[in-house]
């Protein structure tokens, strides 16, 4: 984030737009579920238009400018554009291999010109299935096919025809005219993205397995630099895998699969009653209803010819990135641009308690927040606007029994924090089933039940939670039900369900966000009000109504995990090097490994991953870190190195009280005099003082190169990471093409307290559930993860892991990984 100067209190605007609901206790409009489009195996081909036009946005009216994707099956008689933010759900069978033509119509505006939409220039993109366990690599080259397929390979762009076609000698097909495979693990790539910019379009393949997990995943735009510029600016669509009942189950699961058994049916007559009770529920109007909410944020200003009728709004584009920093002291349009939108609905002030204050009278922003216009020199009205699957503070009105809301953050920043508030101000209880598109099975230890345990956060244990913390990226499943006779009841938080009885009017509202250490440092997400929910009153006595349940594997992340009988402690070997003499250079002749290791779960060696972000006067950069570290090399301060198994069995284990006892994790040594330089405090008023420091932090935090494979390993290996955020505000650690268990976790970090909330709140609490699996996890400001990362099955070749805050990732938080073919064995000599 770039240094603001922030406001003393929290602004928020009331939105009473004429052409709009002004009673809160009704949404703008009814909320209408997204359209789905199903494709089922073996094979299926769908086009993915991705363009910048008007859009309709119900509940707010027409917005100019903004970018979309819409969505058609191959060969389908040509259609209008649905023009809608929210394109149709890509629902996808497992076993079914999906080909995806994107054509590209997108543009963009340089920061200097986004009050002309004339000076529009074509804008490159191309995709990113997020969280598919899928392929980078494709098919098809220079084997003399026609059309080559990537796999999930974010290097590649298509160059947009908005303009017309690209320009003769811009094409960057190599001689001959083929497109290259830039995910393969052989492939030698350029240091520009711009070097892989194609004309046409682009053709994905994606094969996803029979025993893919079922759940929720998404689409979208993955150019790096622009990344968050064509998420801000609309673009984004979500994917489903698979069917609610590969992982819901009111009795038993009705499956056959040799990869996954628990649960299974033991007998046809319990089949039966399982397959009549599950067509029952989703056949019944009043039964189970599936939402997709898929929450996003745009900013958009007032035209002069919008009326009550018929409201008309330009978007307040995203620029284009520069790929050059202004010179110290020059105008910074884009600089200028993005503060403008960060600050556009003020900022947010702190209770005594270290949480959001609001202040008594403050009134909530319903779906948008305006920003403050003075009466006095009237101008147009500018707004963030925060619609739901599309819509801005939609009414959903529930009649059945229970619904499962699948919940997705497709926004490119912003971090929601989620509540269901009741009008009486009662947070309603929600009952988390899936993370990330995975079932959330059972933590190796049951989750203790002490009056401190948190209702707040994202739950991975499948405890019932009053607020839900999604950061960019990230997916969550919840029923929302009423109470049943066994539950607890409805007023404890952690029951996961509503009262019984009665009519319910609730808002869906995210609380506000920050995500620095102190309210100087990080981002500010503002508290807006959803959407609005209405329940009858229960047609069945609600207590009588049966729930399914999450009936999950234990999955690949628990198997191996030593016992804590194993969990002995390793000797240390060595102790970090000395600092270097005054003067002298502490890095020189240092050297990382970045290569394969030697990986075991009573082993020492861990891979570590460092994320951190400094600013060096209007210049921050953005970089990680990453180094084969020996535990045995670095101490707890207790005095003994600790082996991987000791970690894992101090993740298993639930704290029991708020003493706030560091954990192992927390007290492992790393000091390192390179990452001493790279943090160490400069002059900022001396230019080759600032120069030297930021040379020194480059050098450690490496800023993502596209020629530079950060990490090398081998096909078929477990490793074990440890991932810290060295920085004082949140990051979102993220990896491409996989699911990662989380083994053990210091959420508290060394400078306690902390005001932010990127992972509900601070307590001593470790939110570890080493059986759940993720694609994505916040780090808050210095805390450590180990993470268990499995190279098997489709990961061979090119991919990266970034923070999955787009600004950070742009400015450079990413690294790639080059997943290698084991060696072949030599053959023997001849007797």
């Amino acid at each position: 984030m770039r240094s603001l100067a922030k406001p003393a209190a929290f602004v928020l605007a009331l939105w009473t737009g004429a052409a709009l609901a002004d009673d809160a206790r009704h949404g703008n409009v009814p909320f209408v579920d997204p359209p789905i489009l199903p494709v089922a195996g073996p094979q299926g081909s769908v086009v993915l238009d991705a363009f910048t036009d008007w859009v309709e946005v119900p509940g707010l009216g027409r917005v100019e400018g903004a970018s979309s994707y819409d969505l058609e099956m191959a060969g389908a008689a040509p259609v209008p554009q649905r023009r809608s933010l929210m394109p149709r759900i890509l629902d996808i069978a497992p076993g079914t291999t999906v080909e995806v033509r994107l054509r590209n119509h997108l543009t963009t505006l340089e920061a200097a010109d986004l009050a002309d939409p004339g000076k529009a220039m074509p804008d490159a993109t191309n995709i990113h299935t997020h969280g598919l366990i899928v392929s980078p690599t494709g098919i098809g080259f220079g084997s003399g096919h026609e059309a080559p397929h990537l796999g999930d390979c974010v290097y590649p762009l298509a160059a947009s025809t908005a303009h017309g076609p690209m320009p003769a000698g811009m094409d960057h097909k190599p001689a001959g005219g083929r497109l290259r495979d830039a995910c393969a693990e052989t492939a030698h790539l350029p240091a520009e993205m711009g070097d892989l910019t194609f004309a046409g379009d682009l053709l994905y393949s994606y094969a996803v397995a029979k025993d893919h997990p079922s759940g929720l995943f998404w689409i979208h735009p993955h150019p790096h630099t622009q990344s968050e510029v064509q998420l801000s600016n609309g673009l984004s669509g979500l994917l489903a895998i698979g069917s609610i009942w590969d992982y819901l189950a009111f009795d038993c699961r009705v499956t056959a699969s040799p990869y996954d058994p628990t649960g299974a049916c033991a007998t046809q007559e319990a089949q039966r009653r399982e397959r009549e009770l599950e067509h029952r529920v989703e056949h019944d109007p009043d039964g189970l209803a599936v939402r997709y909410l898929a929450l996003k944020d745009i900013q958009v200003r007032e035209r002069a010819d919008s009326t009550k009728a018929k409201p008309h709004f330009d978007l307040i584009a995203f620029p284009h990135r520069p790929a050059m920093k202004p010179a110290p002291g020059a105008d910074d349009p884009f600089g200028t641009a993005n503060d403008a939108r960060k600050a556009l609905c003020g900022t947010l002030a702190l209770g005594s308690d270290g949480d959001i204050a609001f202040p008594a009278g403050t009134p909530r922003a319903r779906g948008v927040c305006w920003a403050p216009v003075d009466p006095k020199a009237p101008a147009p009205r500018s707004g963030w606007v925060f619609p739901v699957s599309g819509q801005v503070y939609p009414e959903i009105e529930v009649k059945a029994d229970m619904e499962l809301w699948r919940l997705a953050n497709t926004s490119a920043d912003v971090t929601y924090r989620l509540q269901l508030v009741s009008d009486s101000g009662a947070a309603l209880s929600m009952q988390p089933v899936a993370l990330d598109g995975v079932a959330l099975a059972a933590p190796v230890a049951a989750p203790h039940d002490s009056a401190h345990a948190s209702s707040k956060g994202l739950s991975t244990s499948g405890r019932g939670v009053t607020e839900i913390t999604l950061m960019p990226s990230a997916r969550t499943e919840v029923l929302v039900r009423r109470c049943a006779k066994d539950d607890r009841p409805a007023t404890d938080p952690r029951s996961g369900c509503l009262p019984p009885q009665g009519a319910i009017h609730a808002t869906l509202r995210t609380r506000g966000v920050l995500t620095g250490a102190t309210d100087q440092d990080g981002d500010f997400w503002p508290a807006i009000d959803l959407a609005r929910v209405e329940w009858g009153a229960p047609r069945n006595d609600a207590q009588e109504v049966r729930h399914p349940r999450v009936i999950a594997a234990a999955g690949p992340a628990a198997a191996a995990l030593a016992p804590a009988a194993k969990a002995t402690s390793a000797p240390a070997v060595a102790t970090p090097p000395a600092p270097a003499p005054g003067g002298a250079d502490p890095c020189a002749g240092k050297h990382y490994g970045h290569g394969p290791g030697s990986f075991s779960i009573d082993g020492t060696q861990v891979r570590l991953i460092r994320l951190n972000n400094k600013s060096f006067g209007d210049d921050e950069v953005f970089g990680i870190h990453d180094e084969l570290l020996d535990l045995r090399s670095h101490a707890l301060d207790k005095g003994h190195a600790v082996r991987v198994a000791q970690l894992v069995t101090e993740g298993a284990a639930q704290p029991q009280d708020d003493s706030g006892k560091a954990p192992d994790i927390a007290d492992i040594e790393l000091g390192d005099a390179c990452q001493d330089a790279a943090v160490a405090p400069f002059g900022d008023t001396d230019a080759a003082a600032m120069a030297a420091a930021e040379a020194a932090f480059k050098a450690y935090y490496r800023p993502f190169a596209m020629d530079v494979d950060n990490v090398t390993t081998t096909h078929g290996v477990t490793e074990y990471w440890l991932v810290i955020n060295d920085a004082p505000e949140c990051h979102n650690f993220h990896i491409h093409q996989m699911k990662f268990a989380t083994l053990d976790a210091d959420f508290m970090g060394p400078d306690t307290p902390s005001v932010d909330q990127c992972a509900g709140d601070r307590k001593a609490e470790r939110p570890v559930n080493q059986r759940a699996l993720q694609d994505n996890i916040p780090l808050p400001p210095k805390t450590r993860v180990l993470l268990k990362i499995d190279f098997d099955g489709p990961k061979l070749g090119r991919f990266v892991f970034h923070c999955h805050i787009l600004e950070h990732e742009d400015k450079g938080m990413m690294a790639t990984i080059r997943v290698a073919a084991p060696a072949e064995p030599a053959e023997a000599a001849p007797n």
